[in-house]
């Protein structure tokens, strides 16, 4: 790529460590309410999005490290 003359710039995640915290406990909190209301459909989702934004927490803290 340096050939070329094309800049190697790092992966892009997204956003901030905080925001995808937050989100991560926003998401759990939603999960727990529909598992209250015995909605196991949103509950499922919820979840699912919860463990997507911790991978992403992830991601963000190998790309700053």
């Amino acid at each position: 790529k340096k050939i070329y003359g094309i800049k190697e710039e790092p992966k892009k995640v997204g956003e901030s460590m905080r925001e995808l915290k937050a989100k991560v406990k926003k998401f759990k909190a939603l999960a727990e309410e529909a598992k209250k209301n015995k909605d196991w459909i949103k509950y499922e989702r919820y979840r699912k999005l919860a463990s997507r934004f911790k991978k992403r927490t992830r991601k963000l803290a190998k790309v700053t490290s």
